[in-house]
C-alpha cells in the first residue's frame, strides 16, 4: 500500500508539470501539444511546426525530463523560476553553439526572450 501512495504522489506531480509544460509550449508556439509518452520521453513531436519552434519545444521537454529525474523523490515540483532558468540555459548554450558555427540567432530564441519578459 505504501508503494502505491508514493506512486500516486509522483503521478500527480508529473501531471502538474505536464500541464505547465503544455501551457508554456502553447504560449510560445501557439501549438497545442499532446503530451504522449513518445513526445515527452523521446521528443517526437507530431504536427506542423517550424524548425525553430520544434527546437524550442524539444528544449522545454528536455528540461522537464531533467527536472523530473533530479527531483523524483521530492514532494513538490521546482518553482517556475527554476524551470525557466534551465530552459534559458539550454537556449543560451545553443546560441553559443550557433555563434561558433557562424550561424545567426534562431527565431525560437527571440520567441522565448519575448515570453520571458
Amino acid at each position: 500500500k505504501e508503494h502505491f501512495s508514493i506512486c500516486d504522489g509522483n503521478v500527480q506531480r508529473k501531471k502538474n508539470i505536464g500541464k505547465k509544460i503544455r501551457r508554456w509550449i502553447f504560449e510560445m508556439t501557439k501549438h497545442k501539444l499532446k503530451l504522449e509518452p513518445e513526445t515527452f520521453l523521446l521528443g517526437m513531436i507530431k504536427g506542423n511546426l517550424s524548425r525553430e519552434k520544434r527546437y524550442l519545444t524539444v528544449y522545454i521537454l528536455t528540461v522537464a525530463r531533467i527536472t523530473l529525474a533530479q527531483n523524483w523523490k521530492n514532494e513538490t515540483i521546482p518553482l517556475d523560476k527554476v524551470l525557466i532558468q534551465k530552459i534559458m540555459d539550454c537556449a543560451e548554450l545553443d546560441k553559443f553553439t550557433m555563434e561558433l558555427k557562424g550561424k545567426e540567432d534562431r527565431e525560437y530564441y527571440v520567441v522565448w526572450d519575448r515570453w520571458y519578459k
